[in-house]
Order: structure tokens, then sequence, then C-alpha cells
């Protein structure tokens, strides 16, 4: 079976480690559980073009490089590897390339080379969709924590599982969509031990 796994909040800790770099730099104090939705710039109260500009800002500094792993990500992963074939679909940009490829080569090794990026809020590259990437590649099931990837991907045929996440609380579980609280959660959802 071919599995796409998202990359930010299912894998990497990434709106931990920018909001982090966004309080530090602006005196503020934004808690993970602030983020009702994922699109940052409505929980940090500023416009969107600003977030973007923060994002790039972060990806571009020395703390980019300490993002850290999504807790059971890696171990599960492996595990995941021994068993059906992985794909990474991230929404992240192609100009923070170097820097995605680098960290799943560090926690992830052999993966760096199945990786696919969507684009999403690029400055210079054309978005994509997840699912037509997807559907290309012939992935059966997403594991995703955003609700519109997941929604789009099981309208064309693809089995969600939705990593809970703050901002994903309003999508309902269906035969479909199924939520998973934790890497152990997904593990068992695929019947690996």
């Amino acid at each position: 079976m071919m599995i796409a796994l998202d990359m930010d909040e299912v894998i990497a800790e990434l709106l931990k480690a920018t909001n982090s770099y966004y309080n530090n730099k602006h005196d503020t104090n934004f808690k993970l559980s602030d983020f009702d939705n994922y699109d940052w710039w409505n929980v940090w109260r500023i416009s969107k073009e600003k977030a973007v500009e923060e994002f790039y800002s972060f990806m571009e500094s020395p703390q980019s490089k300490e993002i850290k792993p999504v807790e059971g990500a890696i171990d599960a992963i492996k595990k995941l590897r021994g068993h059906h074939d992985l794909v990474i679909i991230t929404s992240r940009q192609e100009e923070f390339k170097d820097n995605t490829l680098e960290w799943v080569k560090m926690y992830i090794p052999g993966l760096e080379d199945n990786i696919y990026f969507t684009n999403t809020l690029s400055k210079i590259y054309t978005p994509t969709k997840k699912s037509d990437i997807a559907l290309e590649l012939g992935v059966d099931i997403l594991i995703d924590d955003q609700p519109k990837y997941i929604h789009d991907c099981v309208e064309k045929g693809i089995k969600g599982l939705l990593y809970d996440a703050p901002w994903n609380q309003t999508v309902l579980p269906n035969k479909n969509i199924i939520r998973v609280y934790s890497w152990d959660d997904v593990l068992n959802e695929l019947d690996i031990s």
C-alpha cells in the first residue's frame, strides 16, 4: 500500500518552532492551543502577507534547524517502511527544499528522495494540490492534520487519517476519515505492531 505523510505537525513540529520564534521576536505569548485554525495570521492578528514574511524569516533563521520531530513519528515511520511504500507530500515551499531534505535525511534517512512540495503560499512556485500529487503517485492513504487536504483526498477516493490537532476539531470522522491521536494510533489503524 502507498501511504502519503504530511510533513508539518504530523512528522515535524513546525508550528511549535515557528510560534516560539514569533513570540521571541515580537514579545508575544501565543500558545499552540490558541491555534483553533491553521491560518497563523488569524491567531497572530496580522495580515496574511505579514505572516508569510514571518514564516520565511523563521525558515531562513538558525532556529529553523531546531524543529523537532512529532513524538513517536520517527519510530513509527521506521515500522511503516517495513510494510508499506511511503512518500511525503508537504505544503512547504520549494524555496525551503534544502532545509526540508536536510531535516528528513537527519531523522528519516532514505525518505528524502520521496518528498513532494505543493508550494502553498510560495512566493515563486506555482501551488499544486496534495490530491493531484497523491493520485499521480497512486496513494491509498493520506496522514495529515489539515481538514482541507483530508477532505480533498477523500473526495478523490483516498482514505484519510486525520492527525488530531486544535485546528481540526470540527472534522467529524466517518468511514473514510479516521481521527488518530498519536503515532501509536496510526500503527494500530494500519494493523502494524
